[in-house]
């Protein structure tokens, strides 16, 4: 019993440690791994009309959250313009799933 306790005690520590950030960390991006979900995010963004989908982009920075799956977050750059995907992956269902599209950078002319 006091093992569970303890168990419990440690898990909820790093759980509310993660929490404090969003729980997102940098991860290393792998075409391999990775790759169907950022052609997901690029993919939005052109249904989107915010980037031209000729021209070849890859992530600037990637971040990652595991929940129930993984919840991915792409900073990708097209010219002046910077956008955030955040992508949820369930590769065991064969889910890819857009949560959310930002544009966190707009060029000023």
């Amino acid at each position: 019993m006091n093992k569970f306790l303890l168990v419990a005690l440690v898990a909820c520590c790093i759980s509310f440690t993660y929490a404090q950030d969003g729980g997102y960390h940098v991860a290393e991006y792998e075409e391999e791994y990775h790759g169907s979900a950022f052609k997901a995010a690029i993919q939005r963004l052109a249904e989107l009309k915010l980037i031209s989908s000729n021209g070849i982009l890859h992530p600037e920075a990637f971040y990652q959250k595991i929940v129930s799956g993984a919840l991915y977050k792409f900073v990708i750059r097209e010219g002046k313009n910077v956008f955030e995907v955040e992508v949820w992956s369930q590769p065991w269902l064969k889910k890819l799933e857009i949560q959310s599209v930002k544009q966190i950078h707009t060029p000023n002319y």
